[in-house]
């Protein structure tokens, strides 16, 4: 009987090591390798030879932090613009480069340049901070150039977060200002693009600026700093403090109606339409979202007249408000 019962109990701890097994796999496949290498040109010329600052390796999923580095005195003697370049390095100190899981189709390595203000593109109304020039090399599609876009799978998108402490000095050299900061890719030709990128800039509870964060949807030729005119290109906004749910407009509405919501962090988000006994008739939104405002427009022509609710759920966030069909 005794050896019944521990031949059970071995069984079980068998059990569990084989499920514990399964978990971690789970958690990891699908997941693709990110190697990376950070650098900085000696000159404007992007032949030039390069000055490593740092390089290190990751998975979809993690956060790539880039550690402080100093330009070699030998380098400072030689003029303003290595003196300059030593301000973009710090500017990039600490920050973090993240691509979310489901972004890649295969395993990647990171090129990546930080450029000098020194080295703007010129264009009229657009004045440069720095350029990240990201070059992909693919493990089955190979190396893409600098000026095209490596697209990210599923429409998912990276970050790259500054630490505003870093950051801003080197904005307050260029008389920039953090809040009116804009973000753009530079295509062939060096054509600005304001489309897939957007910055948010966050501030703590005495308003004091803390991370500059440009969110992507591919990778090539990145360019920030500022614009003095009105243009296509995004602008940036402020992260929202608190999750919240708003009221629908209009309510009551016949058959569409917007609905908004506010994100103070990434994570899995859901919006959800029940009728007014707790069924399900429509779910708006199931994903992760990043940090922001969105709106979204509810279409209720296939349903009939009554009362319905609109359910918000994002990490530990839950809210849910009511609203009016009238045919």
């Amino acid at each position: 009987m005794n050896f019944k019962i521990r031949m059970g109990e071995n069984m079980k701890k068998i059990l569990f090591t084989i499920m514990l097994l399964l978990f971690f796999v789970g958690t990891t496949i699908g997941q693709h390798n990110i190697s990376y290498g950070v650098s900085v040109p000696t000159s404007c010329d992007e032949a030039s030879p390069t000055i490593s600052i740092s390089s290190g390796s990751g998975v979809e999923g993690d956060v790539i932090t880039i550690p402080s580095f100093s330009i070699p005195e030998k380098y400072l003697l030689l003029g303003a613009y290595f003196k300059e370049l030593q301000l973009v390095a710090t500017a990039f100190a600490g920050a973090e480069i993240s691509i979310p899981k489901g972004s890649l189709k295969e395993n990647i390595s990171l090129d990546i340049d930080l450029t000098s203000a020194k080295c703007g593109s010129g264009f009229d109304n657009l004045q440069e901070a720095l350029a990240l020039t990201i070059t992909v090399i693919g493990e089955t599609s190979g190396g893409h150039k600098p000026f095209q876009y490596y697209n990210f799978e599923n429409e998912k998108e990276a970050y790259i977060k500054f630490k505003a402490e870093n950051i801003i000095p080197l904005l307050e050299k260029l008389e920039m200002s953090p809040k009116k900061i804009i973000g753009w890719f530079a295509k062939e030709g060096l054509y600005p693009d304001g489309k897939g990128i957007r910055a948010i800039l966050s501030f703590d509870s005495d308003s004091n600026p803390v991370d500059l964060t440009f969110y992507l949807r591919h990778f090539s030729k990145i360019i920030i700093g500022t614009s003095t005119a009105v243009t296509d290109l995004q602008t940036i906004e402020e992260l929202p403090s608190v999750y919240n749910l708003n009221q629908n407009y209009p309510n009551p509405f016949n058959p569409t109606t917007n609905i908004s919501y506010s994100l103070p962090e990434s994570g899995f988000t859901k919006l959800t339409v029940y009728n007014s006994i707790g069924v399900e008739v429509k779910t708006l939104v199931s994903e992760t979202k990043s940090a922001g405002t969105y709106q979204i427009t509810f279409d209720a022509t296939e349903l009939t007249s009554g009362i319905y609710f609109y359910d918000l759920t994002s990490n530990n966030f839950r809210s849910t408000k009511k609203m009016i069909l009238i045919k």
